[in-house]
């Protein structure tokens, strides 16, 4: 599957070169939401750093509690009414604006607010985007090129694709997408994980989503090598956040970094 890179080499629609994928996802890692201020960032020392997201956020105490375990995102399930973890955009505001205010309050930095959308308008996912003050937006529906190319002329943030994996050529159209930055995911948001050796050779940072928890998450990223993990249903008892399993998602991803930078056996 080390092929999967190849169709993606040239520079993508909106005229960023698929190779600077790692350094966008860096900047979304460092809350830089402007692509312009962008740097260089070596693809395995990205890998060795796996970075971590939690999601379907929508309480304050869920936020203390991300602020508690340090991930590096957090992300709001907007405007999804088939999602439990759905809430509206007035509510995602309101919780960027907790969080940020408690991150000075405690002197922590606040993790990248990430406004997850299905198959939304991209003039409201724009109107969205700005008033909540996210700094990235994530797609997670059926949102072609076209889509993309009208969402750049609304957005200056960078944008993260989400896949559904259920075959090798999922993908391949997951690597071909012109996002920023890609997810790939299971796709039922029932805590299932997906066939990992299916992206185990794909070079193009992603972020890999799908059943993961503290328990399953450093073999995920030993078995797949990703710019980051995404986790939701892993995180939660009884369908909502738990600070604990929170904050051992996070510490699972976190010494599995500190032992790759130490020349343990992690990374390509």
């Amino acid at each position: 599957m080390a092929s999967l890179r190849s169709a993606s080499l040239e520079s993508s629609d909106n005229g960023v070169p698929f190779e600077d994928d790692a350094m966008v996802a860096h900047a979304i890692a460092d809350n830089t939401v402007s692509l312009a201020n962008t740097v260089d960032v070596d693809v395995a020392n990205v890998a060795n750093g796996c970075k971590v997201k939690l999601c379907g956020l929508r309480r304050e105490q869920d936020m203390d509690a991300a602020l508690a375990a340090g991930p590096d995102a957090v992300g709001f399930i907007i405007d999804f009414p088939k999602s439990h973890r759905s809430i509206s955009p007035e509510r995602v505001a309101e919780l960027v604006r907790y969080m940020k205010a408690r991150a000075v309050e405690t002197g922590v930095k606040p993790p990248a607010a990430v406004g997850v959308f299905v198959d939304q308008p991209a003039e409201h996912v724009a109107a969205v985007a700005r008033d909540a003050d996210l700094d990235t937006v994530q797609l997670h529906g059926h949102e072609d090129e076209d889509y993309l190319a009208e969402l750049r002329e609304l957005v200056t943030l960078p944008i993260m694709q989400a896949f559904k994996v259920h075959e090798v050529l999922d993908v391949v159209r997951a690597v071909e997408s012109s996002a920023d930055l890609i997810l790939l995911d299971a796709g039922a948001g029932d805590g299932r994980t997906f066939d990992w050796s299916l992206v185990a050779e794909v070079e193009r940072p992603f972020v890999l989503a799908g059943g993961l928890s503290a328990e399953n998450v450093a073999a995920a990223i030993r078995a797949t090598h990703p710019f980051g993990v995404d986790m939701s249903s892993g995180v939660e008892t009884d369908r909502l956040k738990d600070p604990a399993k929170m904050l051992a998602a996070v510490k699972a991803v976190r010494e599995l970094s500190n032992t790759a930078k130490a020349g343990g056996a992690y990374g390509r």
